[in-house]
């Protein structure tokens, strides 16, 4: 966690979000976890292990219906909330936001019911993402097994954009130097993880453009 980035984010979940939410952050230092008492926000002290683990263990302890995966370099649109789950209640498991940072979906909401009947990867349950992985690859592994059960939609309207370094928003600093180290560690965990879905059903074939703005399939 990025302790600069913590109140510019509330200001501005809080702005563009009039549907209903909780905002959690999962800390690792005093400034966050001081930062997040003071912009009245819930958070998590943990320190170690993966993102995916950290991530996981938040999931077990919320009782909200579904859980908005991302880290602190995002800004949120106006609405993206209720326009992602207007598409939720038709797939009831994952959906993709607009990432203008790439033109696809990177980041997601998830269904924690679909979570704790199917789980977000096809050996672990319970999970919302494999563990085993740093930090890249995780999500993929999450939209390919929903898309492979066919619980995943992507959401145009519902747009967030990546604050990354990478299109030139904001430095680089120790945390993105840090993901990009374990880069190839990440990607040969995933190759060996692919023959996985040889065991699921094949992927839809469709792929409609719904009036509203979202691709299903």
């Amino acid at each position: 966690m990025r302790p600069h980035c913590i109140v510019p984010l509330v200001e501005n979940i809080r702005q563009v979000t009039p549907t209903p939410h909780r905002i959690i952050f999962v800390v690792g230092d005093d400034e966050s976890e001081a930062l997040c008492v003071k912009a009245n926000v819930d958070f998590y002290r943990d320190e170690g292990d993966t993102w995916g683990h950290r991530l996981n263990r938040v999931a077990q302890d919320i009782e909200e219906p579904y859980i908005f995966c991302g880290a602190e370099d995002v800004r949120f649109y106006q609405n993206w909330l209720h326009h992602t789950l207007q598409v939720m209640r038709q797939v009831d498991g994952v959906v993709s936001v607009n990432d203008v940072l790439t033109g696809e979906g990177t980041l997601a909401l998830v269904s924690m019911r679909y979570i704790r009947e199917e789980s977000g990867c096809v050996d672990t349950p319970n999970v919302i993402i494999y563990p085993g992985y740093h930090h890249n690859f995780s999500e993929r592994e999450l939209f390919l097994t929903a898309q492979r059960r066919n619980r995943f939609a992507y959401c145009a309207q519902a747009v967030v954009e990546h604050l990354h370094w990478l299109n030139g928003k904001v430095p680089t600093d120790d945390v993105y130097v840090l993901g990009q180290s374990t880069w190839d560690l990440d990607m040969a965990m995933h190759l060996s993880r692919l023959r996985l879905w040889e065991a699921l059903p094949p992927p839809p074939t469709r792929d409609i453009i719904i009036n509203d703005g979202w691709r299903h399939g």
